[in-house]
């Protein structure tokens, strides 16, 4: 049987990890840094540079995303030895477009860093930041070949998994009493669980807002912390997928009157725009139940239907498992696909769609509703979903 793959820690745990390696020693020869959690990744590029920078090593910035960004001056720094100082670090942010394959053949810089990686240099390391780079890149194998920590630093679950259903143990609420207890504040799990309710999956704002709690003097949270939370659309198809009538209206009324934050950092608040992401989300979602229905009918696992590996998918396979378990058939996931398909006419033929459209949804697939109900839409209803 083969070998059980380590499980991957949580990126509070892999950042503690790798701010524990730099105060113990030298800087490694390579680090790449990837991930959607842009506060993460910063965290753990100012660790490194500033570790860099405490053993008097030269710091060359290069960033991706500045206008006057050039690969060729990147290329050159990794090819030439440097002048100043004893022990250099070269800092590539947000260069993963520059690295993507031409044909079958590797880009030209991800070539210079592969060459810079196999000649060994010593006093001279590479950071590597990246908003996403598969770890079959060319460029990821080598850094973990080198030696170099690879961290994976995604988004933290702001909602419980299946099978701990305690709000208070997510890894946002738990991450919010670690963060508090940093900055010296005093709260517990219900309070923590009010600010990021309050604040939304950002953890830069839930950094201002503990602060602001901490210049207060602590105490009433409500008192101290603005609200300001915005929605998730993943969250809300979950919820309705999940026949979860509370959570899902919730979740409805959060996005559509907080909107969302897109990937870039940037709040989504346009309905038409939150409609369509909600939409296709819910599709994913169904087609899934509906394929997994299906093979559970056909003696097959469910969960064949999932793609990837890792804690990723034993959190999609616990979630599908819970969903099956209320919704067996693949005719109940069948009415449900056309629910939303016709929403989806519906809002592609020039109809408005708002929150009321989606809230009859979440009573039509509510786990409770009556044998007979076909999961299609019922008459609309006046008014905003309630809590």
């Amino acid at each position: 049987m083969a070998a059980r793959a380590p499980k991957e820690l949580s990126p509070p745990a892999q950042v503690r990890q790798l701010e524990a390696a730099l105060a113990a020693g030298p800087l490694a020869k390579a680090y790449l840094v990837r991930g959607e959690e842009t506060y993460f990744r910063q965290r753990a590029v100012d660790a490194i540079v500033a570790r860099a920078r405490a053993l008097g090593a030269e710091v060359l910035v290069h960033d991706g995303a500045d206008p006057d960004f050039d690969a060729q001056g990147l290329m050159g720094d990794l090819g030439t030895a440097p002048m100043f100082a004893a022990e250099q670090l070269i800092v590539a942010r947000g260069v993963e477009g520059s690295l993507t394959k031409r044909g079958k053949e590797d880009a030209p810089l991800a070539r210079a860093i592969l060459g810079f990686l196999s000649r060994g240099a010593p006093q001279r390391s590479l950071l590597i930041s990246a908003d996403s780079l598969r770890a079959d890149h060319a460029v990821a194998k080598a850094v973990a070949a080198a030696g170099g920590p690879v961290l994976t630093l995604r988004r933290l679950y702001d909602s419980p998994p299946p099978w701990n259903p305690d709000p208070r143990q997510t890894e946002l609420v738990q991450w919010c009493l670690e963060r508090a207890k940093e900055l010296g504040l005093r709260i517990d799990a219900g309070q923590a669980l009010y600010v990021a309710a309050a604040t939304g999956n950002d953890l830069g704002a839930l950094d201002t807002q503990l602060e602001r709690l901490r210049q207060s003097g602590g105490g009433d949270p409500r008192k101290a912390v603005a609200w300001q939370a915005s929605g998730s659309p993943f969250a809300a198809a979950d919820a309705l997928c999940r026949g979860d009538l509370p959570r899902a209206l919730a979740s409805l009324e959060a996005l559509f009157q907080g909107g969302m934050v897109g990937r870039d950092g940037a709040k989504v608040v346009d309905e038409g725009a939150l409609t369509a992401i909600l939409i296709g989300s819910l599709l994913r979602g169904v087609r899934q139940g509906l394929a997994a229905s299906e093979a559970k009918a056909r003696g097959r696992a469910p969960d064949e239907v999932l793609e990837g590996g890792g804690p990723m998918r034993e959190r999609a396979k616990a979630e599908l498992e819970q969903r099956l378990a209320k919704r067996p058939l693949p005719e109940t996931w069948r009415n449900f696909l056309a629910a939303v398909l016709d929403l989806d006419r519906r809002g592609k033929s020039g109809s408005r769609l708002d929150v009321n459209d989606f809230a009859q949804l979440a009573v039509a697939w509510r786990v409770d509703a009556p044998p007979q109900a076909s999961g299609r839409a019922p008459a609309r209803v006046a008014g905003r979903p309630q809590r």
